[in-house]
């Protein structure tokens, strides 16, 4: 066979074989770009879910949190502390008030509490 003849069967060969590569590569890019954005809704979905499962939880949390604040302001309402350095009224945004010393207004955390002399 001389290097410049081409034969049928060779060509037929050549034919079949590039059609299918081309084929194939047709076929994976068109896969690649479906499944993309697939790929994406599906994600897009599971974000969404999750946050609105995170939402809900950090609701419940927070509803949990102000019923017990509301219990514990409810408590302390009917507590007076009376000593010698008075005491003074304070609001718990509930609408109720409390009474607690008014040295503990003025101290610093670190300052022990004034005693009385005996």
């Amino acid at each position: 066979m001389l290097p410049g003849k081409l034969r049928l069967r060779t060509l037929l060969i050549l034919l079949s074989v590039g059609g299918v590569i081309l084929t194939a590569c047709l076929l994976l890019g068109s896969l690649l770009i479906f499944q993309k954005g697939n790929i994406e809704d599906s994600l897009l979905e599971s974000n969404i879910a999750y946050a609105r499962k995170l939402a809900d939880t950090t609701d419940r949390y927070l509803t949990t949190a102000q019923r017990e604040l509301v219990w514990s302001a409810g408590q302390i309402k009917g507590l007076t502390i009376r000593g010698t350095f008075g005491t003074r009224p304070i609001a718990c945004g509930c609408s109720r008030a409390f009474s607690i010393p008014s040295w503990w207004l003025t101290a610093t955390p670190l300052s022990p509490r004034p005693r009385r002399k005996a």
